[in-house]
């Protein structure tokens, strides 16, 4: 059995709130755009699998 290999930590605005509402909202976008291109998937899909997460 192996040791402890990563620690990773939450700065995705869960833990420390840098970033102001609007560039949180950029960030989003971004998310939901990479993430339906790597997806293959429209981004309205991902958005709203992001909202049933979150909400």
């Amino acid at each position: 059995m192996g040791g402890i290999e990563a620690v990773t930590f939450d700065f995705w605005e869960t833990l420390f709130g840098f970033l102001s509402p609007q560039e949180l909202e950029e960030v989003r976008r971004l998310r939901v755009k990479s993430f339906s291109q790597v997806l293959g998937v429209p981004p309205e899909k991902v958005e709203e699998a992001f909202y049933e997460v979150v909400v």
